[in-house]
């Protein structure tokens, strides 16, 4: 049912005075030689869980808590 609605992943990305200003920080830092970075992904399906059940998602609580459980440790 949901499938003939879903749209194909597009990444686009915003850049503003901002996120440049941010550029030129971070390009300093690695000129200098002191830098550390983390970097987190997350590839979730945050729906409601009458969705998520028609989309086969089962145990969405528990699901749910792992997801969390999973970002706050990092």
């Amino acid at each position: 049912l949901l499938l003939s609605y879903r749209r194909p992943f597009m990444y686009s990305e915003k850049h503003t005075a901002y996120t440049t200003r941010q550029t030129e920080i971070i390009s300093d830092f690695i000129k200098k030689g002191c830098h550390r970075f983390g970097i987190a992904s997350a590839n979730l399906c945050l729906m409601p869980e009458v969705a998520s059940k028609m989309n086969n998602l089962s145990n969405v609580d528990f699901r749910a808590k792992r997801i969390g459980d999973r970002i706050t440790v990092s």
